[in-house]
């Protein structure tokens, strides 16, 4: 009776249609989802409806960001497990660069910044305390050496 006084001879979805056809994707669902809920329908049920939503791919600028600055930033996590052998590791600006292309270029997003990561500096944290190096510099030319010998540089872009 509800639904019928308020829209008469239209079902609701034509009602709902009609009134959300300016919104784009995202504000249509949102609306969509306030309306249930105004007619009555509970919460738990509304949040049992299947959500969809859509990812733009990361920008190099927000890989990189990802890398260094979150408190536990991959980058601070490298330094501290050398740091715990008793080795001072120091990354070159362009080495970050590097990673974030690469990351990009195999659309591996952020999961793909430690498998770089990995590939370039798993030798050095086994190899540098048994040598008993106090300091490594991870400069370009290394990590471009390390990359291409892992079997990440086999991968195909999908």
């Amino acid at each position: 009776p509800f639904f019928k006084t308020r829209y008469r001879s239209r079902s609701i979805t034509k009602a709902l249609e009609s009134t959300l056809t300016s919104f784009n994707l995202f504000l249509r669902k949102r609306a969509l989802m306030r309306l249930i809920k105004t007619f009555g329908l509970i919460p738990e049920l509304i949040g049992r409806f299947p959500v969809l939503t859509y990812l733009e791919p990361l920008r190099e600028e927000d890989l990189k960001r990802i890398l260094m600055e979150p408190k536990n930033a991959l980058i601070k996590q490298y330094l501290r497990l050398f740091e715990l052998d008793d080795v001072k590791l120091t990354i070159e600006k362009e080495v970050y660069d590097f990673i974030v292309t690469k990351a990009v270029e195999f659309k591996l997003g952020a999961r793909g910044l430690r498998s770089i990561c990995e590939a370039i500096l798993t030798d050095a944290m086994f190899e540098l305390p048994s040598n008993n190096q106090k300091v490594f510099n991870v400069d370009l030319e290394y990590a471009k050496s390390k990359f291409e010998k892992s079997s990440l540089a086999t991968l195909r872009v999908a």
